[in-house]
């Protein structure tokens, strides 16, 4: 069978080498099981697949299996999408819409949307260079905090909230604040 590969690569015009059990095109020393080098393209690989899901790459090993997806009309991310999908669990970790909006565990409907159905710890967490940090919860939980900044329910006011179980603060930028203990 490696002669059979050998030869037949030999006959389409493109250099092949096996070293035991690594096979390598465009190298005479393949170190991986397929090691590919051209330094003529930055495209040294291409999938291509006319399924209704679109081409994809599985990664597996014994604890987890993802398929890395460049999106067509069927596969539930969108088309013309990119995602990384969980065959464990059946949903998409990852979406990056051909516009540039990002989703975490969600088909992004904003530039940034992360959805968190599982967890009662903040669904989003900003990290400063001196440790700090900034923890966003939905507006809905019942959790024992919450914090939020953007429009307000009404959409007329910029709020930056922060509620505690014992009361809440609100500053709006028309000058209104709401302190209640």
């Amino acid at each position: 069978m490696k002669n059979l590969t050998f030869t037949l690569c030999i006959v389409i015009g493109i250099t092949t080498f096996i070293q035991g059990q690594n096979v390598g095109i465009g190298t005479q020393t393949p170190l991986k099981p397929l090691h590919i080098v051209d330094g003529a393209d930055y495209q040294t690989v291409r999938f291509q697949s006319s399924h209704a899901i679109g081409a994809g790459i599985n990664l597996m090993s014994p604890a987890g299996n993802y398929t890395l997806l460049s999106a067509n009309i069927g596969s539930g991310a969108g088309t013309n999408n990119f995602g990384i999908f969980n065959e464990n669990s059946q949903k998409y970790n990852f979406v990056l819409r051909n516009d540039g909006w990002l989703g975490l565990n969600a088909i992004p409907l904003w530039a940034l949307h992360i959805k968190d159905e599982t967890s009662p710890l903040a669904s989003m967490a900003l990290e400063g260079q001196n440790g700090s940090i900034t923890e966003y919860y939905p507006l809905s939980w019942n959790s024992g905090r919450k914090a939020f900044t953007g429009f307000n329910q009404n959409n007329s006011d910029f709020a930056i909230t922060n509620e505690f179980v014992n009361g809440n603060l609100s500053l709006n930028t028309n000058g209104n604040y709401l302190c209640k203990t």
